[in-house]
């Protein structure tokens, strides 16, 4: 038996007795409110008004998105938020979002609930936040420098004619509605492809430069648009994942993003920037205008100078035409007192020159008949010899004359010894019959 059990004591802490030790540990070594930077991390606004975050350290220092190395609890109620918002926006920083580099005031607690340590925020060092914005924009602008990328879209020509137009906003937006209502009220045929992405927050970056990858290639300019808002609000568009998205765009991307006060990455590396979504639509529409006009200014161009060269033209053949019936009407008058002459010519040589052809054919008719003549008694004499030489060599005669013809059994003449053989079967034509016989 213990000594604390014979004096009906017990060392063991309950949860809330330990929870009210850290409890005072905590007030004793923090009386009262700490300063504490860091990243916001998973923001969440609950349906009571009170805001939630873990604010953390990262790894690599100040830059947003590193390795948490440190991480603590706040809960902002719903009646310091007021504060800290009007705070925030009189300085022109916006809001509290996930990714944002924060000073904040509070008090450090145990909540007892959970079990943990959680900071009670109550204020909020809006300087400290935009001077890290700056910071990162800065360092994110140098690396771009240092890459040789940061002009790379502005280096791009822009289509003569974009009417293939990207939107890369948050779907059922005012920025969405404002660029449409613009394309669409110009009577402008612009062809649209929106692609949804979230403006704000941490995941920000990521949608927005998928949607400019997504819509590079198809279409003709893309377009960022967002509404107004704070520099916290509007960080996504200083990220170097998104600006890196633009440098490496092979179309335009202009950027209608409603702040007033700073310029963004995104304005800096994209090909053109506008003050809202509603003037970059304009400035397109403007392009198209201006490209249209030029059009019907060259084409106007070419109907003039088309006309006038049509009328010298004309003038040019009607010159030609006159020229050229006054040209015929002499050269015909010439030729018809020439074939005039002519006809004078033959009616008085006529008659002479058909009496000379008649004397000349009659001759002609003389010499004719006879040379057909001595022609046919010379071809009888050559006929009469030819008929004398095959009499000569007819086989007839020859066989008559005692010649004779031996020829083999398939035919074939046998014209020497060697053309038989001991036992060949011949036959010999003589004048007056044939002969069988066997070469012995």
């Amino acid at each position: 038996m213990t000594l604390f059990e014979d004096a009906g004591l017990d060392d063991s802490f309950t949860v809330s007795s330990l929870g009210d030790a850290v409890s005072r540990s905590l007030r004793a070594a923090l009386p009262g409110e700490v300063w504490v930077r860091g990243e916001i991390r998973d923001l969440t606004r609950a349906k009571s008004g009170h805001v939630y975050f873990r604010l953390v350290e990262a790894g690599d220092g100040d830059r947003p998105g590193g390795t948490v190395t440190a991480s603590l609890s706040v809960m902002l109620s719903a009646r310091n938020k007021a504060t800290v918002n009007r705070t925030l926006k009189d300085a022109g920083a916006g809001r509290l979002d996930a990714g944002t580099q924060v000073k904040i005031r509070g008090r450090v607690d145990w909540y007892a609930p959970r079990g943990q340590i959680q900071l009670l925020m109550t204020g909020v060092d809006p300087i400290y936040t935009l001077g890290q914005l700056a910071a990162e924009r800065a360092a994110v602008v140098r690396r771009l420098q240092a890459d040789g990328v940061f002009d790379a879209n502005r280096r791009l020509s822009m289509p003569v004619l974009p009417i293939r137009i990207g939107l890369v906003t948050s779907l059922g937006s005012d920025a969405e509605r404002d660029v449409l209502a613009e394309l669409t009220n110009s009577g402008i045929g612009f062809s649209v492809w929106c692609f949804d992405a979230r403006v704000q927050g941490d995941q920000a970056p990521a949608t927005i430069a998928t949607g400019v990858a997504v819509l590079d290639g198809t279409v003709d300019v893309i377009v960022l648009a967002r509404g107004g808002g704070g520099a916290t609000d509007l960080q996504a568009f200083d990220s170097d994942r998104v600006a890196r998205a633009i440098c490496a765009a092979g179309v335009p991307v202009l950027t209608g993003i409603g702040h007033e006060r700073d310029v963004s990455v995104a304005d800096e590396v994209a090909h053109g920037s506008h003050k809202t979504p509603t003037a970059v639509a304009r400035h397109l529409i403007e392009l198209v205008s201006l490209a249209h006009e030029r059009a019907h200014s060259s084409w106007d161009g070419i109907a003039q100078r088309a006309g006038l060269a049509i009328e010298a033209q004309t003038s040019h053949v009607q010159r030609l035409a006159t020229a050229t019936a006054t040209a015929s009407a002499a050269a015909t008058e010439r030729q018809r007192h020439r074939l005039e002459r002519i006809a004078d010519r033959v009616g008085s040589t006529a008659p002479h020159c058909l009496s000379a052809a008649d004397d000349r054919l009659d001759r002609a008719q003389q010499r004719l008949g006879v040379g057909v003549q001595r022609g046919l008694r010379d071809a009888e004499r050559r006929l009469g010899a030819l008929d004398a030489q095959l009499r000569l060599v007819d086989p007839s005669n020859l066989l008559a004359r005692g010649w004779s013809i031996t020829r083999r059994a398939d035919g074939t003449v046998v014209r020497t010894i060697g053309d038989v053989g001991t036992g060949d079967a011949i036959e010999t034509t003589l004048h007056d019959g044939q002969i069988t016989s066997t070469v012995g």
